[in-house]
């Protein structure tokens, strides 16, 4: 689940420093937003892990750029005697650099914090202490995954100044398509 979990949040966090192969960088100046849901197969424990991230991103002329957003992670056993929740939020800062139809990213500064959590047991909410113990593996497993120094890569399929769809490979060469959109203000959550 971490992998997959890692993946598919860093296609969204990452993703949007990842638009615009054969796009001047003065075309990527601004800001962007996007939005990826994804599901996994159940793991060896049975667990379904459903994601929904929500990304903004400002890049400036001086190839920094600043990102925020927040995922909301549900995790259910396949019987549903167990399910548990979260919503992330982060906001960071990336270096990064376009060239040949390529962007990379490499991430400067990061903050990621667990806002909102729930864990219930056969429809019961668990403990205080339980809920707590939940929180922080999930900050820590973000932590291992989202970290300063971390790098992506992503090619761009098509530009126009309002959108940016581009094609991203996960480290299992799984190929993920996403859209961005221009927007006034860099957005904490979703639209």
């Amino acid at each position: 689940m971490k992998k997959w979990l890692g993946m598919a949040f860093i296609g969204a966090l990452i993703g949007c420093s990842s638009v615009w192969a054969q796009v001047a960088d003065q075309h990527l100046l601004g800001r962007w937003y996007s939005e990826d849901t994804r599901t996994s197969d159940p793991d060896e424990d049975s667990i379904v892990t459903t994601m929904k991230i929500c990304a903004s991103e400002e890049y400036f002329r001086n190839h920094i750029s600043n990102f925020q957003g927040a995922a909301h992670v549900d995790y259910a056993t396949d019987d549903a005697s167990m399910e548990g929740g979260a919503v992330i939020s982060f906001r960071g800062a990336a270096e990064w650099q376009l060239a040949d139809s390529v962007l990379t990213s490499k991430i400067i500064d990061i903050k990621i914090r667990v806002k909102e959590a729930y864990l219930r047991r056969s429809g019961d909410d668990v403990d205080a202490e339980e809920l707590e113990t939940f929180k922080q593996a999930i900050s820590t497993e973000m932590n291992g995954i989202f970290y300063v120094g971390r790098t992506s890569e992503d090619t761009v399929l098509s530009y126009n100044k309002n959108q940016i769809t581009m094609e991203s490979t996960d480290d299992e060469g799984v190929k993920t398509v996403s859209q961005h959109v221009r927007t006034a203000k860099l957005l904490e959550g979703c639209k």
